[in-house]
């Protein structure tokens, strides 16, 4: 009775049409034509597929099984350009390229840079700031700290050398004063103020 049922029923075990990867069991079913045979789908084997582990995948080619890596879909890190990547295909993973997890993604994305210690573990380091970085760093400080006041930490030669090394349009403006209201005072445009004469109210007899 046993082997009556085993041979009313065939497993076979599918596989992807494009990337002949794995992807699970099918119960044929049985021929209505032919007593005792079964209807096997196309993309499947009768072979079953080896066992896997994390990120491998048992792939059919030319009539067998074999286990290739599998990190699609994983990103990683590529330690001399620090160019974060999603891998797209089976295989090794790229020469000089680290695997990421979410954590280390989100390492990068706070602006550090990833390399590898002395135990070959992905480590994380804040790089120094580049010239560009302190020259912006240095006029931000400056805009927002009196180069005159008393924690200014310039001394006056410094200070005058800083001027005269900013862009014209970053230079600090000389403290406003009050104009004198003279008719004799210099106007914006650089004219001379002429007074008008005075009205006169008759001549003297």
């Amino acid at each position: 009775m046993a082997k009556k049922q085993a041979a009313a029923e065939k497993v076979v075990f599918s596989y992807d049409r494009e990337t002949k990867e794995f992807v699970g069991e099918y119960q044929c079913q049985p021929d209505p034509l032919e007593k005792g045979k079964f209807l096997i789908p196309a993309d499947a084997t009768e072979i079953p597929p080896p066992e896997t582990l994390l990120f491998q995948k048992a792939v059919f080619d030319n009539g067998k099984w074999k286990v290739v890596p599998d990190y699609r879909g994983r990103k990683v890190v590529f330690l001399e350009s620090q160019e974060i990547q999603e891998i797209q295909e089976f295989g090794e993973l790229p020469d000089g390229a680290v695997l990421l997890s979410i954590d280390d993604e989100h390492e990068l994305n706070q602006g550090k840079r990833a390399r590898m210690d002395e135990d070959g573990n992905l480590e994380f380091y804040t790089p120094p700031p580049t010239t560009g970085q302190q020259i912006a760093e240095k006029e931000r400080e400056l805009t927002t700290q009196p180069l005159t006041s008393p924690s200014s930490p310039f001394s006056p030669q410094t200070i005058q050398i800083i001027k005269n090394s900013l862009p014209l349009q970053r230079r600090f403006p000389l403290p406003r004063t009050k104009r004198a209201h003279s008719t004799s005072a210099v106007r914006s445009d650089c004219r001379r103020y002429i007074p008008k004469p005075r009205p006169t109210h008759g001549t003297a007899p």
